[in-house]
């Protein structure tokens, strides 16, 4: 307290003193600079003191750092190549001041003022070399910390786009960052403001985004992935909230995709298409049906993007041109929820699905072709997700679409459009309804073929065989796959006048549950032989993820299914081929977390109904516990956190003395119980 207070006390004259002693360092320095004379001694004296400065800049009271000037002194620094970056510095610092008064705040509207005076010109002389980025960065982080300005008038707008364009149009993807950022929480700031210049905000969010599209959309450098995704995400931020403060916004948006629509198919590449579709997405997230004349252009351009996507014989950009569709498809939705959908839009809406479908006709195995048909697939789920009510006039029709098709549907695609289903069944609150669609989706044959082949060890090997492994898989891959997804994504029901609820899934998953505890037990036993150890090493991915080490974009690949999961976790590139033992160990392991999904799902989704089933405590310990010492922590940490953890979460009370207390008894024998 005493040291606080004697530092508080020579504070000022020692303010004073250190900037008396930079601007005469500075004036010295440009003379020096001038005469063509060794300058570096006073190069390493002005930049310690402009340390020393920031220092007591986190700390010192407003009204010294006010005084005569002086963030005017440092402003004017920023002109100057070799301490603009230390200047910027200071100015961070004097700006990010965490004090618990609000008395000791610098008035950051005097800093706009100030420091934007000099920022033109400092932009404008900086190149490409290190410094001059690095400084470009922390003048970025500045602009962020302006932009939080709590009132800007129409005036302030105009400036602040051009300081923060004049940044973006430098070059630098870091610099384009930066800037993006600053206008990220310029846009906050409006969003707080009530009376909105819509005019000038527009301008410079057209003029920005412009900026950020011809950078997404160049073919990027492999080490600048990382940099991209993160324009990316920042993009993604200004159109959403661009889109709220001005709800006209999708015009300007509209520009842009008619540059991709219009144009000749190798006149636009995949990357183009890829980030209209995105910006699409964004836009469209936050529109409104109060708003007059955007839903009737919206309707308009999923024509036209349906035509494009129909005369497209490029199947990488027909997929791109599905994302773009994807996007526009709130439209539709928007028109329901006016009570205006009728049977022209219905018709469109069917024409798309079909349009969609015929992509599982496709017969060639190329990698466009497989990637088409799993977008549409991952398509079907993303729309049920998103509008299940709209999708409802359509239900029929799909299942209409899918007879014809299905017996060119691999699993996944199937599952993907019975995902779909599963969702848009939840609007109809129909037990009977959805118990029947569940049913349908599960194949009881296929069910019995997979308990034949998990009755004993020994015929669970035979599928690991080699002429065998890859036709026979399926059986046990398909059918807990499909479970999980039923259970994933139909709701419970309420029951009429009563708290409790029901799921239509109950019956048939008590039905198989069986099959699923005894292959969870087989595997159990299959880690024990020595062949199959090298099932539970630990990849490099998962070394990392103990680690706590992120895992770099240029060395591993998410590989992700229909269902929103990935069929294998993250897949490293370790050097190993995809051979037979990469598939088993890729089909073991992704098996297996479905069968927990689908342990753990049952307890949530089934309780308090689900603890009734008798010796279902004794199940989950003989089944699901058997010898788990053979596992390492790794693996026993998935067991307690999607089984073990939900089983004794959602026990109901009144399974306490059945259930809860015998469970915890046999798992942890050293308890009170």
């Amino acid at each position: 307290m005493e040291l606080m207070q004697t530092l508080n006390l020579t504070a000022s004259d020692i303010t004073t003193l250190l900037f008396t002693i930079e601007s005469n360092a500075i004036q010295h320095f440009l003379m020096a600079k001038q005469e063509g004379v060794e300058t570096g001694p006073l190069e390493r004296r002005i930049r310690l003191i402009l340390s020393v400065i920031g220092a007591y800049f986190e700390w010192v009271n407003t009204s010294i750092i006010l005084l005569e000037g002086r963030i005017w002194a440092l402003a004017i620094l920023l002109q100057v190549k070799e301490f603009r970056y230390d200047a910027a510095q200071c100015l961070l610092q004097l700006m990010e001041r965490k004090g618990t008064k609000k008395e000791q705040e610098v008035p950051r509207e005097f800093l706009l003022d100030i420091c934007c005076a000099n920022v033109l010109s400092s932009i404008a002389s900086a190149g490409n070399e290190e410094d001059d980025v690095k400084f470009l960065k922390k003048l970025g982080e500045v602009f962020a910390i302006l932009c939080s300005v709590t009132t800007m008038n129409s005036h302030d707008i105009l400036n602040m786009d051009k300081y923060i364009h004049a940044l973006a149009t430098h070059g630098d993807i870091g610099a384009l960052i930066s800037a993006t950022q600053a206008y990220n929480n310029f846009l906050r700031n409006m969003e707080r403001q009530s009376d909105i210049p819509k005019p000038e905000l527009a301008s410079g969010i057209t003029e920005l985004i412009q900026v950020i599209v011809i950078r997404l959309t160049k073919t990027p450098k492999p080490s600048e992935k990382s940099e991209l995704n993160q324009l990316r995400q920042l993009m993604g931020q200004i159109l959403r909230t661009a889109s709220k403060l001005d709800d006209r916004f999708y015009f300007t948006a509209q520009k842009w995709l008619y540059t991709c629509l219009f144009a000749d198919s190798c006149s636009v590449t995949v990357h183009q298409w890829d980030t209209i579709a995105f910006l699409l997405d964004c836009v469209t997230s936050s529109i409104s049906h109060e708003i007059d004349g955007v839903i009737e252009a919206g309707i308009k351009d999923i024509r036209l993007a349906l035509d494009r996507f129909n005369n497209e014989h490029d199947l990488t950009v027909k997929s791109s041109v599905l994302s773009v569709i994807s996007s526009l498809f709130v439209f539709l939705n928007l028109v329901r929820e006016q009570d205006k959908f009728e049977e022209a839009c219905l018709s469109l809406m069917n024409s798309i699905f079909s349009a969609a479908f015929d992509c599982f006709k496709l017969e060639d195995l190329s990698e466009s072709s497989r990637f088409i048909r799993k977008h549409v697939a991952s398509l079907m789920i993303k729309l049920g997700s998103r509008f299940p009510v709209l999708l409802t006039f359509s239900f029929e029709y799909l299942n209409l679409l899918a007879k014809g098709v299905v017996h060119k549907m691999r699993h996944v695609e199937i599952q993907g459009l019975m995902e779909c289903l599963f969702l848009v069944s939840n609007t109809w609150k129909n037990y009977e309804r959805q118990k029947m669609l569940i049913e349908t989706a599960l194949d009881l044959s296929a069910w019995g073929e997979m308990q034949k082949l998990v009755e004993s060890p020994d015929t669970f090997l035979q599928l690991f065989e080699d002429s065998v492994f890859m036709d026979r898989k399926s059986v046990v891959s398909n059918n807990v796959s499909m479970l999980h997804a039923a259970l994933r994504r139909v709701q419970s029901i309420p029951v009429d006048g009563k708290e409790e609820r029901v799921h239509p899934a109950f019956d048939i998953s008590r039905q198989l549950l069986p099959i699923v505890l005894q292959y969870v037990k087989i595997l159990y036993v299959l880690f024990e032989l020595p062949q199959f150890h090298y099932i539970l090493e630990l990849t490099d991915l998962e070394k990392m993820q103990i680690l706590g080490i992120t895992h770099s974009p240029m060395t591993s690949q998410r590989t992700v299914s229909t269902n929103g999961n990935s069929d294998g976790s993250l897949r490293c590139s370790t050097g190993e081929g995809d051979n037979h033992r990469t598939s088993i160990r890729k089909f073991i392991h992704s098996t297996l977390d479905f069968s927990y999904g689908i342990l753990g799902g049952c307890c949530l989704l089934f309780a308090p109904k689900f603890y009734s089933i008798p010796q279902i405590c004794e199940a989950y310990l003989n089944y699901v516990g058997w010898k788990l010492e053979t596992l390492s922590d790794f693996r026993i940490r998935n067991v307690i956190r999607y089984v073990y953890r939900p089983f004794l979460l959602y026990c109901p009370p009144s399974a306490y003395e059945t259930v809860l207390k015998p469970f915890v008894r046999a798992f942890a024998p050293f308890s009170k119980y």
